[in-house]
């Protein structure tokens, strides 16, 4: 087990429905129970994720196309490359972990890189819906708000408390807003479920412990 798995099992809970929620209880038990604990909690995930890997070309998702708009758009080329001023430890070193995944895929696709004058922000009429979360670690709140400020005719919706996917993540607001969207795009959204929608709850150490005893 190394720092990088510890980077890489802290970054993959915080962008997972209840994962965000019991990380404090991870780190607690990791931090008490020394490197055993620390291998015994990053070992089961590693092994999964090499089990995983075996299959990955069956992955519902396109990483040849991913890897594709990323290599032509900002290709990254040096884990040095990654801008960490102002950033700490554990941001830095997941930064460059990444980094290192792109470089190594932008060197299997080898698609030409897109001049520095296709960098523009996307424009554009068509209503647009986004749906946020303000404990989103993959894309921060502030970088959606980015992309709606571009778009002339965009609605940004943020949930209180809720990690990366919304519709997907056992969000019913999120859902009904959506259908609210897709039935009629330009008629003004009833989010008024946003207030009551309930956050990810955490699970603290202690409360984990006293759970434990009980069962």
């Amino acid at each position: 087990m190394t720092v990088d798995d510890l980077v890489e099992f802290i970054y993959s809970n915080q962008g997972s429905l209840g994962g965000n929620g019991i990380l404090p209880s991870f780190l607690q038990a990791m931090v008490e129970g020394g490197p055993e604990a620390a291998a015994e909690v990053l070992g089961q995930k590693k092994g999964s994720a090499l089990l995983i890997s075996r299959t990955a070309t069956k992955n519902p998702i396109a990483y040849a196309m991913h890897s594709a708009m990323v290599c032509s758009d900002d290709p990254v080329r040096s884990a040095d490359d990654v801008k960490t001023d102002g950033v700490g430890r554990y941001a830095t070193l997941f930064g460059q972990i990444a980094a290192k995944e792109y470089v190594e895929l932008c060197s299997l696709v080898n698609v030409r890189a897109l001049p520095d004058s296709t960098d523009v922000d996307v424009t554009t009429d068509v209503p647009v819906l986004l749906l946020s979360g303000t404990l989103d670690v993959q894309t921060p709140e502030f970088r959606t708000r980015e992309v709606a400020d571009a778009l002339p005719n965009a609605e940004m919706v943020v949930f209180p408390g809720r990690s990366h996917v919304q519709i997907a993540g056992a969000n019913l607001c999120a859902s009904s807003i959506m259908t609210q969207f897709v039935l009629d795009p330009t008629a003004d959204l009833k989010t008024r479920c946003v207030k009551k929608t309930q956050a990810v709850p955490f699970a603290p150490p202690q409360d984990a412990g006293a759970k434990s005893e009980r069962n």
